[in-house]
């Protein structure tokens, strides 16, 4: 974290994530084969949450689909399309892939800072702006569905499938408890 005011670079772990609502609704997900993305080899997972009538601000059945294309290769998602009658449909697609080392001055703190190494939590504050919220527990893992495809396959051969799950801001949850909807946690 760079502290331009004081002109400290801090290197540090960043916090754990919100946990969201406490509503939640178990996904179906399913290995979709692979496909050459910008020339790029991705693997395919597709992942639907069906929100179910008369949950909090439904009146019908929900149902959210969500295909993320994965690079194992690169470990990146190469294109992903979302589906849901909520906030619309939502297409992310990477281009312009470029193979070679990054400029390192894009990731150095400006020449004047001072690297401070920290070994437990803290908190760089500056100005007005008020202190951090307290940090949630740490998340607990989440044995898969019985119907994904790492436990059918086994423990010998699961391997993890390529999703990245959505993370909902705070902001579209607003929007959506202002339109009487709630965002589902997975």
């Amino acid at each position: 974290m760079l502290d331009q005011e004081k002109k400290f670079a801090h290197r540090g772990r960043l916090p754990a994530p919100d946990s969201g609502s406490s509503i939640s609704f178990e996904p179906t997900l399913s290995d979709i084969g692979t496909r050459a993305i910008t020339g790029v080899l991705a693997r395919g997972c597709r992942r639907t949450v069906t929100i179910p009538k008369n949950a909090p601000g439904n009146d019908r059945d929900l149902v959210i689909t969500t295909e993320t294309w994965t690079s194992p290769e690169l470990q990146i998602t190469m294109f992903m399309e979302t589906q849901d009658l909520r906030v619309g449909d939502t297409t992310l697609e990477l281009e312009n892939i470029s193979r070679a080392d990054p400029d390192r001055t894009l990731f150095a703190p400006p020449a004047d800072s001072r690297i401070v190494d920290e070994n437990a939590e803290f908190t760089v504050t500056g100005g007005a702006q008020p202190p951090p919220p307290p940090r949630p527990p740490p998340p607990r893992p989440v044995p898969p569905a019985r119907d994904s495809p790492a436990a059918l396959t086994g423990p010998a051969e699961a391997s993890p499938l390529p999703c990245r799950f959505i993370k909902w801001s705070r902001a579209t949850r607003t929007r959506l408890r202002e339109r009487g909807l709630r965002a589902p946690s997975f």
